[in-house]
């Protein structure tokens, strides 16, 4: 599932230029189970089961106030360490008299999630993270409130009332105090049914009570960058030069300020005049998103580094494609870090955008024509090291895994 499918019938297109951080967005949903697949009730039960859960990561919630961690959670103390313990009889207690269940983060405990993230981060450009929220009676989790970032809200299961007021405060950042209040009635109220959405931007009031019936829906949270994260990257950019590195002038005269100042300004103003500053900025915001935590043991921790058989999928490890400059070397940034490699290997690369998904056998069959197998091999294993790339079991045949594998086989 990425963007296009969660938000169907509206496109991503539209919902950019007409609803991102501007107007709050309500999409029925096309079918009940259109999310279901993403948290079915046996999964929550395993995660539940299977996970360790300390009191930030798992919380209970009833009328606005936080339910005691001590109540349902236990820490026992071993001889090294503590190990957070779910008291199964009496978390479930706390729920059937009340308390909305939260998870936080749970995209990273549960795969479908995860690869939920993956994609919809590809889209945004921005990190991605989800928070499952079920209740059963009618007490709500949390009073009206605001956000200080982006929301979709994706009902998976069971139903639950919704309410939005608007905004009394345009963008507010988790810096904004005494943020005013609503004091008219709801601007949109609603039953939410399961395969609903809601987008709801940041600074937008809103509240959910559930139904006295279960119900589970997953709270996508994204921040979109501000001037504030431009600032703080121009600030960086001119750390090279040595008037913003100087000591202020504190007990100098007026007439030195002055100058100081000034040049100052125009050290600021030059960097800002730049023609594509933004795209700058964007472009090295995506060759420095962060890595998620991908692992293609056995293999990886052997010798020969890549698996036997070329029907292992390449994956990569950011949900950005790795940023390629061609220079004298083919600079590949990734996760904050540059790998130099030979200019030659710049078609490689270019392939390796087309192949994300796909077997390594299509990549050896796309590249079959240029490069011998051992070249190919000693390409992806270096990738692999470096943390460029995982290869990963296949789940399910890529559409076009069958044509490229099979021209492989009947060319050799």
């Amino acid at each position: 599932m990425d963007l296009a499918a969660v938000l169907a019938p509206v496109s991503p297109h539209q919902f950019f230029s007409q609803y991102l951080t501007k107007e709050f967005l309500f999409l029925p949903g096309s079918s009940a189970k259109k999310f279901a697949d993403l948290m079915p009730w046996s999964a929550l039960n395993d995660i539940l089961r299977h996970g360790r859960f300390d009191a930030g990561h798992l919380r209970l919630v009833k009328e606005g106030k936080a339910v005691p961690p001590e109540t349902f959670l236990r820490f026992d103390q071993g001889k090294i360490v503590s190990t957070p313990r779910l008291l199964a009889t009496e978390l479930t207690e706390q729920l059937r008299e009340g308390a909305t269940l939260i998870i936080n983060r749970i995209d990273q405990t549960y795969e479908p999630l995860t690869r939920l993230c993956e994609e919809l981060e590809r889209t945004l450009e921005t990190p991605v993270r989800i928070n499952l929220y079920a209740g059963w009676r009618s007490s709500r989790g949390f009073d009206l409130h605001w956000d200080d970032h982006d929301v979709f809200i994706l009902q998976v299961s069971g139903r639950k009332h919704w309410e939005t007021h608007g905004t009394t405060t345009r963008f507010p950042d988790d810096q904004c105090e005494n943020v005013e209040r609503p004091t008219a009635g709801p601007t949109w109220s609603r039953v939410v049914e399961p395969g609903d959405l809601l987008y709801i931007p940041r600074g937008c009031w809103h509240v959910a009570v559930p139904l006295e019936e279960p119900t589970l829906h997953l709270t996508v949270g994204f921040s979109n960058f501000t001037g504030v994260d431009l600032l703080r990257w121009i600030s960086n950019r001119l750390r090279a030069q040595e008037v913003i590195r100087m000591d202020l002038p504190w007990f100098s005269n007026r007439e030195v300020q002055i100058q100081h100042l000034t040049a100052l300004r125009a050290a600021i103003s030059e960097i800002c005049s730049e023609p594509n500053l933004l795209e700058t900025f964007r472009h090295t915001m995506n060759g420095t998103a962060r890595t998620r935590c991908m692992f293609g043991l056995p293999e990886t921790a052997t010798p020969q580094i890549l698996p036997d058989s070329d029907s292992f999928v390449i994956a990569l490890t950011t949900s950005r494609p790795p940023i390629v400059e061609l220079s004298e070397t083919v600079d590949v940034s990734l996760g904050g870090k540059v790998f130099h490699y030979d200019a030659a290997t710049r078609p490689l690369f270019d392939v390796l955008a087309k192949c994300e998904g796909r077997s390594v056998a299509a990549f050896r069959a796309e590249l079959s024509d240029a490069y011998t197998t051992e070249q190919v091999t000693a390409f992806l294993a270096d990738l692999v090291r470096h943390g460029i790339i995982v290869l990963q079991q296949p789940v399910t045949p890529h559409p076009a895994e069958s044509e490229a594998i099979n021209a492989t086989v009947g060319g050799s």
